[in-house]
């Protein structure tokens, strides 16, 4: 139950209300709900001003049948110092999200008393009615009709996933948005941080709201940074403060070597392969490895054992140094560190981790740029799905099929399942 102590009610009536903000809190497991302060529905009573807030929580399925719901009274008395001070801010509240297998999205309706003003909003939980089945594959795809537009309406029949020549069914969940059903995103971007790569990362302070969490209320971000070492700024989080503060710790990251797919891999191995999500990696990079003792084809299967879609950004090096001092420490026994021979080719070799299933990045700006980069990505995973079904045993590639092809084109939609 969402607090032992609350009483069950009747099914709350959502009409005639007054929007309210219902977003995940800044803490994983919370949920945060907030109305301006100056809709509060405070009346006078003598010298002070009082309301009595009237709180609904509710947790429903799939089909909207509710599971759990609960209520709460929060009295409100104010002076007039004190009235002129909270209606100048939201007034917001932070309480722990109810954890129920089948729950799809949780509903909040507040009524303050005695003017009977209501407010109401609702809050996808995305993978609440996911199986956590870790060994299902995700399999992102849109699907594209002619004239470029995108498909919608996708529902579990339209689609089958080709397995080693068979047909298999699949669940359809739309990528993060605001869909009762919609699958959790979870984003990793990683920095590197090597002599070559110093440019600064900055952008515009609320780059992370405007690009994915305003848009994508499911999405989490990760902020990673390296050079010989990999170093975490902040995990998974939706706290737009703390991601902004990450990004600008990454001038702490000691230029020194590129072990760039040892990089990759690692970062990889962080991701929380418990959590049914869309898992995207985005990389920052020239593209150059120096003495990985990681490579290119390891990072990849890594990512394909993962189920972890790489994005990677090519970024122009400022300057082409020498091998750094110790950039050997990862090197293979024998190898020599070049970090600089055939560039062209190293870089190409990079935007092919678009092959584990996410997408080159590389013709968005760069470092300097993560506001328009956040902007392109919100674009490509606006409209997306993922196929969600349990392969059989072994290596395969496999691929999403419209059962009826006149529905339009099938973008992406492949990938290497290893299980």
């Amino acid at each position: 139950m969402i607090r032992a102590a609350l009483l069950l009610l009747a099914p709350v009536v959502w009409a005639q209300t007054s929007p309210m903000d219902v977003r995940f809190g800044a803490q994983a497991g919370t949920v945060q709900f907030s109305i301006p302060g100056t809709a509060v529905p405070l009346v006078a009573e003598g010298a002070d001003w009082v309301c009595t807030l009237e709180i609904v929580y509710r947790v429903v399925d799939r089909e909207g049948k509710t599971l759990d719901q609960a209520t709460e009274t929060i009295p409100v008395r104010l002076n007039t110092a004190q009235k002129q001070a909270a209606t100048a801010q939201p007034l917001a509240l932070t309480r722990p999200l109810p954890k129920h297998p089948a729950a799809a999205e949780f509903r909040v309706e507040m009524t303050g008393r005695p003017a009977g003003v209501t407010f109401a909003g609702s809050l996808p939980l995305g993978a609440a009615s996911f199986s956590t089945e870790v060994n299902l594959a995700l399999v992102p795809f849109q699907v594209e009709r002619a004239g470029g537009r995108l498909v919608t309406d996708l529902k579990d029949d339209d689609v089958v996933v080709m397995d080693g020549g068979e047909a298999r069914k699949a669940k359809v969940y739309a990528i993060g948005g605001r869909q009762a059903d919609a699958m959790p995103l979870d984003i990793t971007l990683l920095f590197d941080r090597s002599g070559s790569m110093r440019a600064g990362a900055g952008g515009d302070p609320e780059m992370f709201r405007k690009g994915i969490l305003e848009e994508f209320p499911t999405a989490r971000v990760a902020v990673y940074g390296f050079s010989e070492k990999l170093m975490q700024f902040t995990s998974h989080t939706r706290d737009e403060a703390e991601l902004q503060r990450a990004v600008s710790q990454l001038n702490k990251v000691p230029p020194a070597g590129t072990p760039l797919y040892w990089a990759v891999a690692e970062t990889i191995r962080r991701f929380d392969r418990k959590r049914p999500a869309v898992r995207i990696l985005a990389v920052f990079s020239d593209g150059l490895d120096s003495g990985s003792d990681v490579t290119f084809a390891q990072a990849m299967r890594e990512a394909q054992a993962a189920g972890v879609a790489i994005y990677p950004v090519v970024v122009a090096s400022v300057a082409p140094p020498p091998p750094p001092p110790g950039a050997g420490r990862r090197a293979k026994k024998g190898s020599a560190v070049t970090p600089m021979m055939n560039a062209a080719g190293s870089a190409m070799q990079f935007r092919h981790l678009a092959d584990s299933g996410g997408l080159d990045m590389s013709s968005a700006p760069g470092m300097n740029n993560l506001a328009l980069l956040f902007r392109e990505l919100g674009k490509k995973l606006r409209d997306a799905y993922v196929a969600a079904y349990q392969p059989a045993e072994g290596e395969r590639k496999v691929r999403v099929v419209l059962r009826d092809p006149s529905r339009g084109k099938v973008i992406g939609g492949t990938r290497t399942v290893v299980r």
